[in-house]
């Protein structure tokens, strides 16, 4: 399945795991390089990995076409293979303990189900606004908890480091909302022209991502007052980011964002002035694909 979502996306799955394991490695070597909680987030990051692969939905499927068995170890191996990266680099790093404690606690949570679709809808404060953050946000909750956690030890613990950490993760999740197109009708029932529902849109989107990250973003700037700089350029870049995501969504609408617009994305934000270049385009392509769908 993951191939085909490779294949649908333009890029065959060998270059797909190539960059995602250059990906990988580099984020690993710059988040080890910069706190001591480097270990403790890569737990964090790889059983939450793990939730997704627990969804009820899919779990019930499995257990249709399998046996008991064979389902629990299909979903044992699942998980591990998971996790496998992030163990291989805690061995490597010689973190032998938190390797050990992943490798026992991933099999475990093969046991657990969670289905983001029953009858307790988790309340969320975007009202009936434009529905990624809502559809987002449920699917993502239990993340940021663990980011408010992250931002929690980074202020106990006097690293700031840990707790620009976890306001840039925030924004990744934020930008993941956007990661799939809505359909025709979703887009042709706005009373807007293609200028002003991009307005609304990027309006709202930099209103709720502030709902999401102004809580990490104020607690560092009470305990690290001498760092508000910081936190307000890597805020305000991440506002940028927000909207360049959408732009690029909608310049691709109705498909979804393509190869090429991923590796512009991808430039701009290893270096953000070519952004300057980046979003004008963005913008003139949506107005383009807009113009079909919205008077």
């Amino acid at each position: 399945m993951l191939n085909r979502h490779f294949n649908d996306f333009g890029l065959p799955p060998f270059v797909a795991y190539i960059l995602l394991l250059i990906i990988f490695t580099g984020l690993s070597i710059y988040l080890f390089n910069k706190t001591a909680y480097a270990p403790w987030i890569y737990l964090t990051v790889a059983l939450s990995l793990t939730f997704k692969l627990s969804e009820q939905s899919r779990n019930d499927f499995l257990k249709l076409i399998f046996s008991k068995p064979e389902y629990q170890l299909i979903r044992i191996i699942e998980n591990v293979i998971c996790v496998f990266p992030f163990t291989l680099w805690l061995i490597y790093r010689q973190f032998y303990l938190h390797a050990i404690l992943l490798l026992f606690i991933s099999p475990l949570f093969s046991l657990i189900q969670f289905s983001p679709e029953n009858n307790t809808v988790l309340p969320t404060p975007f009202a009936k606004r434009p529905f990624e953050f809502i559809t987002g946000f449920r699917k993502s909750f239990y993340l940021f908890v663990a980011l408010f956690i992250l931002c929690a030890i980074s202020i106990f613990t006097g690293n700031f480091n840990l707790g620009i950490v976890a306001l840039v993760i925030s924004f990744l999740i934020i930008l993941s909302f956007y990661s799939e197109p809505e359909t025709d009708y979703d887009v042709w029932i706005y009373a807007f022209k293609p200028f002003g529902f991009l307005a609304y849109k990027i309006k709202t989107a930099i209103l709720f991502s502030s709902l999401l990250t102004l809580p990490i973003t104020l607690s560092l700037a009470i305990f690290f007052s001498d760092k508000i700089y910081i936190l307000l350029i890597v805020q305000i870049l991440g506002f940028i980011y927000v909207m360049s995501m959408i732009l690029a969504k909608y310049a691709a609408f109705p498909l979804a964002i393509n190869i090429p617009q991923g590796i512009l994305l991808a430039v701009g934000l290893v270096f953000p002035p070519l952004l300057l270049v980046i979003i004008p385009y963005f913008y003139m392509k949506s107005i383009q694909q807009l113009s079909v769908y919205l008077a």
